[in-house]
């Protein structure tokens, strides 16, 4: 597996973060329209849509609200282990939250664009608006080209 760490501080707290990243209706505004469906509990399915296609199934591996959520992805076809992602959220100060997020994908896969992820949820945190919708040259949300 190809692993790769970011962090960004999110003037939310980290209920409002933990919110953001387990509510279905959010997820798409955080991820380029990829919707995430689970009941964040540990051994429980997670789905993943793009638009009406389910792109992905997987399962909860941790999940410590409001601390810490990590899941993993699979090819629904294949069933094989696309990805795992991890997100760790610490109160810094006051309304004020660290995020790092590691995903974990393997090396023929192409890299998540974790900075674009974690910008596109402070935007959404901090303004209440997408900073971006769709995908990038059709590409899945968050994969950069390659």
């Amino acid at each position: 597996m190809r692993s790769s760490t970011a962090q960004i501080d999110i003037g939310a707290t980290p209920l409002a973060v933990w919110g953001a990243l387990t509510s279905a209706d959010q997820t798409p505004l955080i991820f380029s329209g990829l919707r995430l469906v689970s009941a964040w509990q540990p051994d429980l399915t997670v789905d993943a849509y793009h638009c009406a296609t389910h792109i992905a199934t997987g399962s909860v591996v941790l999940a410590d609200a409001p601390r810490l959520l990590v899941y993993r992805l699979e090819d629904p076809v294949t069933t094989e282990v696309d990805c795992w992602i991890s997100w760790h959220l610490q109160q810094r100060e006051q309304g004020i939250t660290r995020v790092r997020l590691t995903v974990d994908t393997l090396p023929i896969d192409p890299p998540v664009d974790s900075i674009r992820l974690l910008s596109n949820l402070k935007t959404y945190l901090e303004t209440s608006s997408p900073l971006t919708t769709g995908t990038a040259a059709g590409r899945p949300p968050g994969r950069v080209g390659g």
